[in-house]
């Protein structure tokens, strides 16, 4: 377990937060089958993100 998302390695939030470039997510199959937009996801997490990864983010 971690504190803080943003650092669990095999979490499909540091793929949308822009903090990795990986494939362990498919961004277009989430939207389609979840609904989920990359800026939504970003905008909620900032609001349970720590103040120093906030700045990283893109």
């Amino acid at each position: 377990m971690v504190k803080a998302m943003e650092d669990w390695e095999f979490s499909s939030f540091r793929d949308y937060a822009g903090l990795r470039n990986g494939t362990l997510c498919d961004f277009r199959l989430a939207e389609s089958i979840l609904g989920l937009k990359i800026e939504g996801f970003i905008e909620e997490s900032r609001m349970i993100m720590r103040d120093d990864v906030q700045k990283l983010i893109h």
